[in-house]
């Protein structure tokens, strides 16, 4: 095998879990969770007629504009891609997860 090409590393798959208090304990939880804001805080926000005519004209724009309709489409296959898997280590909310 040549010196320029080397086979790629390779990685193991990380699993994600729930964060518990241990974890914000031992630090393991970003630090600067206190610089985020939760959406929908801020008084600059739309209120709630103004939000529900901007959904209105958004809609109504994507069913009327088939260009526009194209792009979300395709926005949208691209980040769902071939869907994701759900599952739980708990019988009862794997049976649950299951039926759904």
């Amino acid at each position: 095998m040549s010196v320029f090409f080397k086979p790629a590393p390779t990685r193991t798959p990380i699993r994600l879990s729930e964060g518990s208090i241990v974890d914000v304990a031992a630090g393991q939880i970003d630090s600067d969770d206190s610089l985020y804001r939760r959406l929908g805080a801020m008084p600059r926000d739309l209120l709630g007629t103004t939000l529900r005519r901007a959904q209105d004209l958004s809609v109504a724009l994507y069913r009327g504009n088939p260009l526009a309709n194209r792009i979300i489409s395709i926005y949208r296959s691209f980040l769902a891609g071939e869907g994701s898997d759900v599952g739980a280590d708990n019988p009862e909310v794997a049976a649950v997860i299951d039926d759904f």
